[in-house]
């Protein structure tokens, strides 16, 4: 590596740790460089949000996760970009150790590393918010079909629709039950029927079972039996959560066995290749 190499390689390390520190730890005074930095990042995240958006790419810029999570895209955008400076900033210090060390270091290694320490940063940043995603999907599931049995039973002791959705929304607890609970009370305080404030819950936060709860809740409402309805309602969601549960865990079985069978496959080859060498070249006179 030349010496203009490694001085330009040391700019961008001190440029980007610089950045990536100014933004995870901003000071309560900063300085007009520092609010400029600050600025760009920022601006840059929300350019950044702006194209993937109107480009359409909903599933890069995570809006499903994200909505779940309750996360604004161009904060996430900004936590992205910290992390892709970061891993990029770190591939090149290793670079940079590297060749202090003697060690020979081609050039088209450092933009490779480079780029692969960006996307590594990237998926770490991703990867809390899938987690987050998923979880809040499968809380979603179970307390829908937990909301509706609630609801049933206090059908059936009497209660009016309405109030029996309330008084059951009132009974649970956690994320998915309190996002039903507001939804309920928003659809009140504006005068508005219960399957409203549902319909707007599930245009919100992609919850495939919240759209189920206001597709039943309707029906009910327009002449159906109210218990009924709930109660295959219920039945359906869980039906559906126990062929997803078998599924993981054949998965998770499948992927247990692999490692097993790859050693007895390494193991029958072990045993097998001195045989097949012998029998190859003959016995030796």
């Amino acid at each position: 590596m030349t010496a203009i190499g490694m001085a330009a390689c040391g700019m961008l390390v001190g440029a980007g740790m610089w950045l990536a520190l100014y933004a995870l730890f901003p000071s309560r005074q900063p300085s007009g460089l520092g609010v400029q930095a600050s600025s760009s990042l920022r601006w840059a995240a929300m350019s950044v949000t702006g194209v993937m958006q109107r480009a359409r790419l909903h599933r890069l810029l995570l809006t499903e996760e994200l909505a779940l999570v309750g996360r604004d895209a161009e904060a996430h955008t900004l936590a992205r970009i910290v992390y892709a400076v970061v891993g990029a900033t770190i591939g090149v210090t290793a670079m940079i150790v590297a060749a202090a060390a003697g060690m020979s270091v081609p050039g088209l290694a450092i933009p490779v590393v480079a780029l692969a320490g960006m996307l590594f940063a990237l998926a770490a940043a991703d990867r809390p918010i899938y987690r987050l995603a998923a979880a809040r999907r499968k809380e979603g599931a179970l307390a829908v079909a937990a909301f509706i049995d609630l609801a049933r039973i206090l059908l059936v002791g009497g209660l009016p629709l309405h109030t029996a959705l309330q008084a059951a929304a009132d009974s649970g607890t956690g994320w998915a039950f309190g996002q039903i609970r507001e939804a309920l009370r928003e659809a009140r305080d504006r005068g508005a029927p219960p399957d409203a404030g549902l319909e707007r819950l599930a245009a919100r936060i992609p919850v495939p079972e919240f759209a189920d709860l206001k597709r039943t809740v309707t029906s009910a409402r327009r002449g159906a039996s109210p218990v009924i309805a709930l109660e295959s309602r219920a039945a359906a969601i869980r039906s559906a959560e126990a062929a997803q549960t078998r599924g993981e865990e054949a998965a998770a079985d499948a992927q247990m066995e692999l490692p097993g069978a790859v050693v007895a496959i390494a193991f029958v080859g072990y045993l097998t290749y001195p045989l097949l060498n012998l029998v190859s070249t003959g016995p030796t006179p």
